[in-house]
């Protein structure tokens, strides 16, 4: 098992040349993106944003930096569903 990378890929817009930065620098990243209250708070658009500013890196990544700075939000909690209880079946015949 591979262990985890202590930096990530990111292109310079300047001069396009891609430098590697700390994952610190990446999580200071998250959450000035974090404390943007248009974007959304799922690792996954947080990963897009990421990208969308020039660094290279996957939601995986993403999710281990939030997970282990405990930035994530909770999870939904889904409601149960209504099944029928009492149905009754009515016969019809075809003529």
């Amino acid at each position: 098992m591979r262990r985890a990378s202590v930096c990530t890929n990111y292109r310079d817009p300047d001069n396009q040349e891609i430098v590697k930065v700390s994952n610190e620098d990446v999580l200071a990243k998250i959450v000035e993106i974090k404390l943007d209250p248009d974007l959304s708070n799922h690792y996954r658009l947080i990963c897009f944003v990421l990208c969308l500013q020039g660094y290279y890196i996957n939601h995986k990544k993403v999710y281990r930096l939030m997970n282990e700075q405990q930035l994530l939000q909770e999870p939904r909690k889904l409601t149960g569903r209504n099944f029928v209880k009492f149905r009754r079946v009515g016969t019809e015949r075809a003529t």
